[in-house]
């Protein structure tokens, strides 16, 4: 099921505990800064991204309504999910996120996450003009970090990113600041 983290002496419902989250982000490279934290730090970085994950749109429904967390989930369509447990991508989601949390990391503090940064662009002569402010976030359509989505996109109920505008045209513009959720040639 789920794991708990205690944080003042209050327990919290986790994807994954302290002891789990240190096992794996010992092998990453990048993570040295994660083992300087103290173990209440990374309690709270666990309970931030649980709680974020949670608040996600997930296939299928929980498999118990009383139940803390949206995980474990049944009929979720995902092939090898179990009804009564939480896959190893949640889990490892979980720990990916609160990581990133640490690193800096915006997706929970975000007034618009995965906002579309791309203002106009052109194909005669490749122009790429970005919203105001925009510059940096031009790969950045979805809410989470590349390596949280690629481990917790398929069990989300949109797990596909699509870019809401068309290109038309050699020297033809397109603009949108919204997600139309679909792309369709002219």
């Amino acid at each position: 099921m789920t794991e708990i983290v205690t944080i003042n002496s209050m327990p919290y419902d986790v994807y994954a505990d302290v002891a789990m989250a240190d096992l794996y982000l010992q092998a990453n490279f990048l993570a040295s800064a994660w083992f300087d934290l103290t173990d209440d730090q990374k309690a709270s970085l666990l309970v931030t991204a649980t709680r974020t994950l949670d608040r996600q749109c997930w296939l299928g429904e929980k498999t118990d309504s009383l139940q803390p967390l949206e995980w474990p989930r049944t009929g979720t369509g995902v092939e090898g999910v179990e009804d009564d447990v939480v896959p190893e991508d949640i889990v490892n989601g979980s720990i990916e996120l609160a990581f990133a949390i640490s690193a800096g990391n915006d997706a929970v503090n975000s007034s618009v996450p995965g906002a579309q940064a791309l203002q106009n662009i052109r194909a005669g002569s490749v122009s790429l003009t970005y919203f105001r402010g925009a510059e940096g976030l031009a790969a950045q359509f979805s809410r989470f970090p590349l390596p949280v989505q690629e481990l917790v996109g398929q069990y989300m109920c949109s797990n596909q990113t699509i870019a809401g505008f068309s290109g038309f045209g050699t020297d033809g513009t397109s603009v949108t600041e919204d997600d139309l959720g679909y792309n369709e040639g002219i």
